[in-house]
């Protein structure tokens, strides 16, 4: 899965991605590129705080970041 988060800024970056965790099954994979340079710093405390694995950040060209994750637990939000 891919999301293009490009022009938008904390916190609803992280939104966008848990929105996409508590539809997400165990072991999906996400890419998300950002260009909300405080993005590269919240979303993987966040990703923490949710047990959530944070497979890698890179800048893949100046101000453009690619960040990858993985959905390794269930969302404490989501129904039983």
């Amino acid at each position: 899965h891919e999301m293009d988060l490009r022009g938008e800024v904390c916190p609803l970056t992280f939104v966008r991605i848990k929105l996409w965790l508590e539809e997400a099954d165990l072991g999906a994979r996400l890419c998300v590129l950002l260009d909300h340079e405080p993005a590269t710093r919240q979303i993987p405390r966040s990703l923490s705080l949710f047990r959530q694995r944070l497979d890698g950040l890179e800048e893949i060209e100046p101000s453009l970041w690619r960040l990858t994750l993985t959905k390794v637990s269930p969302d404490p939000t989501e129904s039983h």
